[in-house]
């Protein structure tokens, strides 16, 4: 397990999607759920709440 600390406004960290294939989920579910983005993460879009959901 890691432990990564972002800044709370405009949280955000670099991808891992490219080395790890199943971390696509994980990434884009707390995308959706708690707002954070990951750069370089070519499939970044909600898949649980909907578009008016603040994460």
């Amino acid at each position: 397990m890691h432990k990564i600390f972002v800044p709370r406004k405009n949280p955000g960290i670099p991808s891992i999607f490219w080395v790890w294939k199943s971390a696509d989920f994980q990434e884009r579910e707390s995308y959706d759920m708690l707002g954070i983005s990951y750069y370089n993460h070519s499939r970044l879009k909600r898949i649980l709440m909907t578009e008016s959901w603040i994460g």
